[in-house]
């Protein structure tokens, strides 16, 4: 009895071993994110039976098999860690297996490719699921309804620091949801003194500031009856690293978005703005708005 029970355990213990060692390996590729992820099996290398994958669960080895639901699907995406940018895509039913990589990409070549996925994300079609918040206030068409609080979209997921922007000059383009107007829009300077002072009737406006050098700080103040006003800093800083001229800006931009220290999206949606109109651009504008797009 007692024989039979270690040979048990054994067994459990190999076999949980066996499991450890299939994704024990070097990170070489990894799936880009979908609507149906849930729906993707991976077949591990030197595994019996494959898993599905998820949103914690993309990270493939080389030898692991990929295959899309089977269904019709956008194409489902995988890219590898290399310097030169190389993926694969899936349709319907399709198998892929990972293949080694003859060089180790590295933490800078990573970073690189999230970076480009995230590109890819943001300059690609925004689903028409997701809906549409540009369209000014959700508080309903009743008096008796509790109005929304004012937000701005571009301080998205739980960000609470202030907004950073470029040391320069230049028109800077709010945007907000919430409440019903009229709104009032006030600007105030470190020492408390008013810049600016609007009431408006849209949820849009440009505002300027009469000093945008480094470490310049401003207060952002919106406000509405019925509603909790919203309050931002924006501080005006020098970028973290040179916009090289003949680069994608766009490219640049996702780049800028990977700030760890730092919240750049209103920067990010002035640069937009001013950038002349394209079907990327209007992409990039309508994931940033939306917060549609995933920051790894």
């Amino acid at each position: 009895m007692h024989n039979k029970q270690a040979l048990i355990l054994i067994s459990l213990l190999f076999v949980g071993m066996s499991s450890t060692q299939a994704q024990d390996c070097p990170d070489v590729a990894k799936i880009y994110l979908t609507d149906v992820i849930n729906e993707v099996s991976i077949l591990r290398k030197g595994a019996e039976e494959s898993t599905l994958a998820g949103e914690n669960n993309r990270t493939l080895c080389a030898g692991d098999v990929v295959t899309a639901p089977n269904r019709s699907i956008p194409a489902l995406i995988i890219r590898y860690y290399t310097e030169i940018p190389k993926i694969a895509k899936l349709k319907k039913g399709e198998s892929h297996q990972v293949e080694a990589l003859l060089k180790p990409c590295g933490i800078w070549c990573t970073a690189k490719n999230d970076i480009e996925r995230l590109y890819h994300k943001l300059t690609s079609e925004v689903p028409e699921n997701v809906g549409d918040s540009k369209g000014g206030s959700k508080g309903g068409d009743s008096d008796s309804k509790p109005l929304p609080n004012i937000t701005m979209p571009l301080g998205a997921k739980g960000i609470s620091g202030p907004f950073y922007l470029f040391a320069r000059e230049g028109a800077i383009p709010l945007f907000w949801e919430g409440s019903r107007p009229p709104y009032q829009l006030e600007l105030n300077d470190a020492m408390g003194n008013m810049i600016t002072h609007n009431t408006l009737k849209t949820n849009t406006f440009f505002i300027t500031v009469p000093n945008a050098d480094p470490e310049q700080t401003y207060t952002l103040k919106i406000s509405s009856a019925g509603s909790v006003s919203y309050q931002k800093k924006l501080i005006f800083a020098m970028p973290p690293f040179p916009f090289e001229p003949k680069v994608d800006k766009l490219l640049m931009l996702a780049r800028l978005l990977k700030d760890p220290n730092k919240n750049w999206r209103l920067e990010v949606w002035r640069q937009l703005t001013a950038m002349p109109e394209s079907q990327a651009r209007e992409n990039f504008k309508g994931h940033l708005r939306l917060d549609d797009f995933e920051i790894e």
